[in-house]
């Protein structure tokens, strides 16, 4: 067993009050209810005290099932990072403890080169996406973590030093999205200190992540500062009840900006968002900021917001029916005429030219979706600062599309042929269709393909 590994054991391993409350059926059944509609979840394990908790309560659950019941099938995931030469001798301890619990249980390596700094965002980003991805390849579309009111506290406070605004503030929701898998925290109203006391109470060994207690991280000195912050009545639990009301502020900001989105933007299969300038303005500008937040994610294929003063800025600015012109997350933001124009920023994006395979994510924003066989030599790629003049001579309604637009447009290279979805190129093999990954402005009005009309 790997140094870093902890057994936490009683004497006598008899399960205390709290722990039996915790494992009795009566808060087990409505706790993980939100996985019924589900056929086949994955738990993220770690080994650490919370999610070894998690596993243990998922089992129990899915034993306690009457006769006749559904429930889901499960599988536990654990991430090994690499960044410890305990990590792989962990992962499989986790495997252990799932094998002999039922459950069956895949180890994800995150491979490649690590980052000299911000290693716990790069762990973290790096952790969501190796789940996610295993869970969209394999039918799992929801994925638990187990995520505590302790998180939700740390959280809350390290986005208060960072100025945070509503939606920072609310907090990690109970149930969200994740490029189309659900993310379920079903344990976000326990603290961490009781699922540690039960797992010692019923004999359940768990791992210390030595990360832990390095006070170089923002988390761990946040997570020190707590018991402080407790002596004044700044409590995980008063934290959790902001969290939620602010999580309520945040939805009713999130109505008003589904009207506005649905009532002024067009978002264009060809990876663009088209924005009437008309509709921003005498509009709340938190309203409108929130519109390019949502923008720039969906276009820019960003998973975290951009800073707020950057896009409080521009909002102001629309609010005010002034000019623009912006680069921001990756894309371009520019007015002309009575437009607002979100692109991807040329710059920024992916230029390199991929094999077309189904599945696929290109540029960080656009799902491929094939639904014949493709050809081996077919590839992916931005039209370009050379095809693009070529396509717009050939074509003459295609002046209708500025430059700035045309050579950001996904197109399919097959041999010599350059062929663009958006702009109505026929593609009998492949049949493709491309998807936004990000939902973020699902109430616009969807443009399939370019109409000849001037954008």
């Amino acid at each position: 067993m790997p140094s870093s590994v902890r057994p936490r054991r009683a004497r006598r391993p008899v399960a205390s009050d709290a722990s039996a409350h915790l494992f009795a059926p009566a808060n087990l059944i409505p706790r993980f209810a939100p996985l019924l509609p589900f056929s086949h979840v994955a738990l993220a394990v770690s080994g650490g005290a919370d999610s070894t908790a998690l596993m243990h309560m998922v089992a129990a659950w899915l034993s306690n099932a009457e006769a006749g019941e559904s429930r889901p099938e499960v599988i536990v995931l654990t991430i090994d990072h690499g960044l410890r030469p305990a990590s792989a001798g962990e992962a499989r301890v986790v495997a252990s403890q799932a094998e002999a619990l039922g459950l069956p249980h895949r180890i994800l390596p995150w491979r490649g080169e690590k980052p000299a700094t911000g290693i716990q965002a790069a762990a973290r980003d790096a952790r969501y996406r190796l789940l996610v991805d295993w869970c969209r390849r394999h039918g799992a579309a929801c994925l638990v973590t187990g995520h505590t009111g302790d998180d939700q506290a740390e959280t809350m406070l390290m986005r208060l030093a960072h100025g945070s605004g509503v939606d920072g503030l609310a907090g990690m929701a109970a149930a969200s999205e994740l490029d189309g898998v659900t993310l379920l925290r079903p344990l976000l109203d326990l603290s961490r200190p009781a699922l540690r006391h039960a797992l010692t109470a019923r004999g359940v060994p768990f791992i210390d992540d030595p990360s832990n207690e390095d006070e170089r991280f923002e988390r761990v000195r946040i997570r020190r500062k707590l018991a402080d912050f407790a002596e004044v009545g700044v409590t995980p639990q008063s934290l959790a009840r902001t969290a939620a009301r602010l999580r309520d502020a945040a939805c009713a900001l999130d109505h008003f900006t589904d009207e506005l989105i649905a009532r002024s933007c067009t978002l264009h299969g060809g990876g663009f968002a088209l924005v009437e300038r008309a509709a921003l303005q005498d509009v709340p500008r938190e309203i409108v900021r929130r519109v390019l937040e949502r923008a720039v994610k969906v276009i820019g294929g960003r998973t975290y917001p951009l800073r707020y003063e950057s896009l409080a800025d521009m909002a102001g600015r629309l609010t005010r029916g002034c000019d623009l012109d912006r680069t921001a997350g990756g894309c371009r933001l520019v007015t002309r005429n009575d437009r607002l124009y979100v692109v991807r920023e040329w710059g920024r994006m992916d230029q390199a030219r991929h094999p077309l395979a189904d599945g696929m994510i290109w540029d960080n924003r656009l799902r491929v979706v094939l639904s014949s066989a493709v050809d081996a030599e077919a590839t992916i790629g931005a039209v370009g600062a050379v095809d693009w003049p070529r396509l717009r001579a050939a074509r003459t309604e295609l002046a209708a599309i500025p430059a700035f637009i045309g050579r950001t447009l996904p197109a399919i290279r097959r041999g010599g042929e350059v062929l663009v979805p958006y702009l109505g190129a026929r593609l009998d093999k492949p049949d493709l269709s491309l998807h936004f990954v990000g939902k973020e402005l699902m109430p616009a009005r969807l443009v399939e393909r370019f109409s000849g009309e001037p954008l």
